[in-house]
């Protein structure tokens, strides 16, 4: 997990690397078999917008802590999409701001 992305490197002889930014997660869903219970490890499976994949874009597999770990992973998701649609919003005003100062410069002459 990276500040604004979780990174999943998997491979031994083809390598892979998936890069999935926190706000384009739609959904994380774990998993635990019987043997991972008793050893106390499960699997997280994370989806994003667009994959169009019923199968998770990446999966964790065997982790300790894989039920807090999404916790986690859904708030800084969650964290990262308010972000979002707060630099968007004001995006948006700067540019209405923008607009009005140019009708009005316009209007004065």
């Amino acid at each position: 997990m990276e500040e604004r992305k979780i990174v999943s490197r998997s491979g031994i002889f083809w390598k892979s690397v998936v890069n999935i930014p926190y706000k384009k997660i739609t959904n994380i869903d774990t998993e635990q078999g019987p043997l991972q219970r008793i050893f106390g490890i499960g699997n997280i499976s994370i989806q994003t917008a667009g994959s169009g994949e019923s199968i998770g874009e990446a999966s964790l597999v065997g982790l300790k802590n894989f039920s807090e770990l999404k916790d986690e992973m859904l708030e800084i998701s969650e964290k990262s999409l308010e972000s979002t649609s707060e630099e968007t919003e004001q995006l948006i005003q700067e540019q209405i701001l923008a607009e009005l100062k140019k009708i009005s410069a316009s209007l004065k002459h």
